[in-house]
């Protein structure tokens, strides 16, 4: 309608275009995500090598089958399913595109098979333009945190900038994560953005590269201050990602109840567009369309 326009790829089941007041809000749609740069607890107990059929599986997913119904004049549901290149595994993902612009999303990763490894992250992720690089979320903060390293990290109002998610550790590896997170939006200078709306909340992390830069690559030490800017801004949209771990960091283990084994999980979120009028608070208050 005049307000927005979204663009789905029938190829892949990916939206290739989010449309707001004539702003274009993203350069990528979004695509299941199940990994993490390793840690250096990771590398201590093998995780990287234990859980690497996890690595690529969001990057691989195949669409199996998509189904497009126009509800009414106001909504249009888009049903796609998604086959991942590890054994037993499919991924479900449902938005409802609603006539303000709002998109509900459903998430679903189904496992049938009981061999599989734990997963380092279970979500989804979006690549948006770089001038969205103001944030602001209602969660844990202000510095990262995650499921077993949250309890310093206050429930509260944080305003930042996406550079400043950032921290370069000595090698580069995961880093930037929030938790409990209710709300998440992320803007331009003038206030036109995104905002992502949890049900009931979200794990999210919003980085200004392509996180693939942070991946762990044998013999090669990358140091985290080496890491510049991309011409993006990377944002997970998580269910949840695993404990950090660190009873040491030669072996033990992230402790169970911090960790994602696989089987059936289920999550959903809510895409909002934002314009300088908005309100963020009130905004994300607002009940569906």
């Amino acid at each position: 309608n005049p307000d927005f326009r979204i663009i789905f790829n029938t190829q892949n089941g990916i939206f290739s275009s989010y449309q707001y007041h004539g702003h274009e809000l993203i350069k990528e749609g979004l695509r299941p995500n199940f990994w993490r740069p390793v840690t250096d607890n990771d590398l201590g107990n093998g995780l990287q090598q234990r859980c690497e059929i996890w690595k690529n599986a969001g990057d691989s997913a195949k669409l199996k089958d998509i189904k497009i119904k126009r509800v009414s004049a106001q909504q249009v549901n888009i049903h796609t399913e998604l086959a991942l290149p590890v054994p037993g595994a499919t991924c479900i993902v449902d938005y409802q595109i609603l006539g303000n612009g709002e998109m509900k999303v459903h998430f679903e990763l189904l496992t049938r098979n009981d061999s599989l490894p734990e997963i380092p992250r279970i979500g989804m992720r979006m690549i948006l333009q770089p001038a969205l690089d103001s944030l602001t979320w209602l969660g844990r903060g202000p510095h990262e945190n995650y499921w077993d390293r949250k309890a310093a990290a206050a429930v509260d109002l944080y305003k930042s900038s996406v550079e400043a998610q950032y921290y370069p550790y000595n090698r580069a590896q995961e880093t930037g994560n929030k938790t409990d997170v209710r709300w998440m939006a992320l803007h331009d200078n003038a206030g036109t953005g995104l905002m992502a709306i949890g049900h009931p909340l979200l794990s999210v992390c919003a980085l200004h590269f392509d996180m693939h830069k942070l991946d762990y690559v044998p013999l090669k030490n990358i140091h985290g201050g080496s890491i510049t800017n991309d011409d993006l801004i990377w944002w997970d949209i998580d269910f949840k990602q695993m404990g950090l771990g660190g009873d040491n960091s030669w072996g033990a283990k992230t402790h169970a109840e911090y960790t994602l084994p696989a089987k059936n999980y289920q999550y959903d979120f809510v895409l909002r567009p934002i314009s300088a009028n908005d309100s963020l608070i009130e905004t994300s208050k607002e009940e569906y369309y």
